[in-house]
C-alpha cells in the first residue's frame, strides 16, 4: 500500500518567560490577519506573533543537538534533512507562533513523501515521542531564549498532536484503518469505529474523508478538487492550533495566576478566548465552523470559568503587590528601628 503522506505535529506549550523584542533568536512579527484568516472575525482581538528563527537560532540548534545526540546535519536554514526511522532523510520544516504572550505553538511540518507502510507502523510514525530528535527540537524553540539546556527543559503544559493527510496512489484505504490511525488504536472494534463516523457525520459530504479525534486529524483526499482541499485542510489545522493553545492556556491558569508579570494581561486575554469560543465564528464556512464545533466537544473546551472579575475581586492582601509593598514597608521599618535605636544609644 503506498501513498503520499503529509505530517504535521503541532505543538503547545507554556513559555518559561515571554519571548522579547531583542530580535536574538526570534524575529516577532505581528500577524494582523490571524483572526480573519482563521475564524473569518474582521476585529483584530487575537493577539499573536509569528516568529522567524534566526540565524544564531540555527547555530545553537546545531551545537545543541551535536552535544546532547551527537547527531550532525545542517541546521542553517529550514527546512531540515532529517533521518526519521527507516524512511531516509527527511524535510522538516518548522513554523512557531506565540498566541497572547505565554502560549508557544509550534508546526513540525513534514511535506509529501510517499510510504508504504502498515498501518500499525503508520500509527507509530506519527507520535512525536517516536521522534526524539524533533521532541528535541520543539523544546528547544521553547527555551532556547531563557536556559543554558535548552534540550532537556521540561515544558509546562506540554501539548502534541498529529494532523495526517494522505492521498492514495491507486490504492484505498478502508475507513476503519482511518479510525485507527487517528486513535492510533488497533482492532478498536465496530463500535468504536461506528461511533468515529457518526460524529464526523456532518464533515463529510464527498468521497474525501475528515476524522477529528481528540488524538489528532486525519484527512484523506480522493477528489482531484486539490486547492480548495487544501484550502479546507489548511484551515482546520490553524483551528486545531488554536484549540491547542486554548488548552494549554486552561492547563497553565494556575501558573499564570501567579505571575506578576501577566496578571493584569490575563483577564483580557480569559475575554478575548471566552468571545472566540461562544461567539459566532466562522459563519462564512459551515464545514469549518463544524469541524470547529467537534474540536472543542473533543478537547472539552467550554468557557473558561475563570472570569475577570475573579481576579479582580481578589483580596488585596493575597496580590503579589501587596506582598511586595509589605516587605518594603517591613524592610524600612526595620531600618528605621535600628536607625532609633543606635540614635537613642548615644
Amino acid at each position: 500500500m503506498t501513498n503520499d503522506l503529509e505530517i504535521e505535529w503541532k505543538v503547545s506549550g507554556l513559555l518559561p518567560v515571554p519571548i522579547g523584542d531583542d530580535g536574538k533568536y526570534y524575529i516577532k512579527r505581528l500577524d494582523e490577519n490571524y483572526s480573519k484568516r482563521t475564524f473569518c472575525r474582521q476585529e483584530n482581538d487575537v493577539l499573536t506573533y509569528s516568529l522567524e528563527p534566526t540565524k544564531l537560532f540555527h547555530q545553537a540548534l546545531g551545537a545543541e543537538l551535536r552535544k546532547t545526540y551527537e547527531i550532525n546535519f545542517s541546521t542553517n536554514r529550514f527546512p531540515y534533512s532529517i533521518q526519521l526511522g527507516e524512511q531516509g532523510p527527511m524535510n522538516i520544516g518548522l513554523r512557531l507562533r506565540t498566541i497572547g504572550d505565554r502560549i508557544l505553538i509550534i508546526s513540525i511540518q513534514l511535506k509529501k513523501f510517499s510510504s508504504n507502510q502498515s498501518i500499525p507502523e503508520l500509527i507509530e510514525f506519527q507520535k512525536l515521542s517516536t521522534h526524539p530528535i524533533l521532541e528535541a527540537i520543539a523544546r528547544f524553540s521553547f527555551n532556547v531564549h531563557y536556559c543554558p539546556n535548552p534540550s532537556k527543559m521540561v515544558v509546562t503544559s506540554w501539548c502534541s498532536k498529529p494532523l495526517l493527510r494522505i492521498t492514495p496512489n491507486n490504492t484505498d484505504i478502508s475507513t476503519s484503518s482511518l479510525v485507527e490511525i487517528v486513535t492510533r488504536h488497533t482492532d478498536i472494534g465496530e463500535r468504536a469505529i461506528a461511533e468515529m463516523l457518526k460524529k464526523n457525520e456532518s464533515l463529510n459530504f464527498n468521497d474525501d474523508m475528515l476524522l477529528i479525534d481528540k488524538q489528532g486529524i486525519v484527512f484523506l483526499q480522493k477528489t482531484q478538487d486539490h486547492n480548495n482541499q487544501r484550502n479546507r485542510y489548511q484551515r482546520i489545522s490553524s483551528l486545531f492550533e488554536y484549540a491547542l493553545y486554548v488548552k494549554s492556556f486552561v492547563d497553565s491558569i494556575g501558573l499564570l495566576k501567579e505571575s506578576s508579570d501577566v496578571q493584569e494581561e490575563l483577564p483580557s486575554e480569559i475575554a478575548v478566548i471566552n468571545s472566540v469560543l461562544g461567539g459566532d465564528v466562522l459563519n462564512e464556512s459551515v464545514s469549518a465552523s463544524r469541524g470547529w464545533d467537534l474540536m472543542k466537544k473533543e478537547m472539552s473546551l467550554g468557557e473558561i470559568s475563570l472570569e475577570s472579575s475573579e481576579l479582580e475581586s481578589m483580596p488585596f492582601y493575597k496580590r503579589r503587590c501587596f506582598l511586595a509593598i509589605s516587605a518594603i514597608v517591613a524592610l524600612a521599618s526595620g531600618i528605621f528601628g535600628i536607625a532609633g535605636y543606635f540614635k537613642g544609644g548615644e
